[in-house]
């Protein structure tokens, strides 16, 4: 039921608000593991869709992941925790990255995807 679990390590640089891409090629995000050591305390959606196949991402490409009532979608956490994302709040995208606050040093979060139903 459901697939195979898809473990995916998202980088942010230190000093860094963005993590590295994330190609989701047809999958969901179904959760997120939070470093154990990490500063803020949540973090919000960028999506792109590669506009030709032959062009890489550019900076414009990205835009933020809202709700149908406008807001950013944005999940709060503490370091080591284990966040459950609804399936259906990150799928519809090509690519996905993280933003959160200026990290102290280089930090790795893991997106747990699986296979879209």
């Amino acid at each position: 039921m459901g697939g195979s679990v898809i473990r995916n390590v998202l980088t942010v640089a230190n000093g860094a608000t963005t993590s590295a891409p994330l190609e989701l090629g047809g999958n969901q995000v179904v959760g997120i593991i939070i470093p154990a050591s990490v500063t803020g305390t949540s973090m919000t959606f960028e999506m792109a869709v590669l506009p030709a196949p032959e062009r890489a991402l550019v900076s414009g490409d990205w835009r933020t992941v809202r709700s149908t009532a406008g807001t950013s979608f944005t999940v709060t956490y503490a370091a080591g925790d284990w966040i459950v994302v609804d399936p259906d709040a990150l799928s519809g995208t090509q690519f996905l990255r993280l933003v959160v606050s200026a990290q102290a040093a280089a930090r790795e979060f893991v997106l747990l995807t699986r296979p879209r139903l």
